[in-house]
């Protein structure tokens, strides 16, 4: 959480909130780390056992999911069980335990935003410069670029350890927060973090839907193999799952842009950005299967595998065994291509 870290704010304000209703909001927040870890979870097993999920971008979204199965099972429960842990009187760590809890939490949110600059770059790629997608999309530079990411987001998160640009601190609310200086470094820091990967990422998907507006009002530009409709069917997912993600992380700078002080006149508010916080990266596997038909089939297969061939699945069976064989090099240069 990018908060401003002020020693003057009402530490005791959760003294006169109810018990009962600090112990809901654990709850709650727990419930969703925890059903985010195993929809993550579920979802990169998914892509990774089945090839046509692991096609084009699948492979990217696998690592974001990871960073995002991270940050729901380990990151913010620690979060969470801090601000608990001294809600209800139990103390507080030592502001030095900060410093990689923090670091774990801002590397892993970095990389997130970064890989997903990755998977709509991608996308773009694949709409636009098709005949070039087949290099640029090859396993040797899919996994260059995947670990430049999680590399330079580890280097990000590191300055921060050591108080240059901001400082991983204890809060008066008992759970660990980065107080970005005010100074170039700490906007720096904002910008290289969060507002960057998320403008160039709406710059992406703005260039996309503008191509794909322009082949559907143009008969002369249709696509008439199929290539870039095949392409092009993750996007509305992805571009769901940016704005979910951009709807629960922006609220919290625009708020403080506009009353730097609301956590020391409102500190509860913390508890509704943390909140935020998880949904945010906890519903994002689930918008996957739901506004994806290719990730919704796998969802219900592996769900529903009470016989692996039936009477007529044996036939299908057999007729699709006897196509990829008559047609097995053409396939494989679709499936190749997207």
């Amino acid at each position: 959480m990018n908060v401003t870290v002020n020693n003057t704010a009402n530490s005791s304000y959760f003294g006169h909130t109810s018990k009962s209703l600090l112990t809901l909001w654990a709850a709650c927040d727990l419930s969703s780390c925890i059903i985010g870890s195993f929809a993550s979870l579920l979802v990169v097993i998914l892509i990774l056992s089945r090839r046509q999920l692991r096609h084009g971008c699948g492979l990217i979204i696998v690592h974001s999911l990871i960073a995002n199965l991270l940050l729901c099972a380990i990151s913010f429960v620690i979060s969470c069980a801090l601000l608990y842990r001294k809600s209800i009187g139990l103390g507080a760590i030592h502001p030095h335990h900060c410093k990689p809890i923090m670091w774990l939490q801002m590397a892993l949110r970095c990389a997130v935003n970064w890989l997903e600059v990755l998977i709509t770059l991608n996308r773009l790629i694949a709409i636009y410069f098709p005949h070039h997608y087949r290099v640029s999309s090859g396993k040797r530079v899919t996994a260059w670029t995947v670990a430049g990411v999680w590399l330079v987001s580890a280097l990000y998160a590191l300055p921060a350890w050591f108080d240059v640009g901001a400082k991983y601190a204890l809060t008066p609310l008992g759970h660990c927060a980065i107080a970005v200086n005010p100074d170039n470094l700490g906007a720096l820091n904002n910008v290289f973090g969060a507002y960057l990967p998320i403008a160039l990422t709406a710059v992406c998907f703005g260039v996309i839907y503008g191509k794909l507006v322009v082949r559907k009002r143009n008969p002369d530009a249709r696509d008439k193999s199929g290539s870039v409709k095949r392409r092009a069917r993750v996007i509305p997912m992805l571009f769901a799952a940016f704005l979910w993600n951009a709807a629960c992380f922006l609220t919290m700078p625009v708020t403080l842009s506009s009353s730097p002080n609301v956590f020391v006149t409102e500190p509860a508010l913390v508890l509704l950005f943390m909140t935020l916080t998880v949904l945010g990266y906890s519903m994002q596997p689930v918008i996957f299967c739901v506004f994806n038909k290719d990730y919704r089939a796998a969802f219900a297969s592996f769900f529903n595998k009470k016989s692996p061939v039936g009477p007529s699945e044996g036939k299908s069976s057999g007729n699709v065994t006897r196509l990829s064989a008559t047609n097995q090099p053409t396939k494989t240069r679709t499936s190749e291509s997207d």
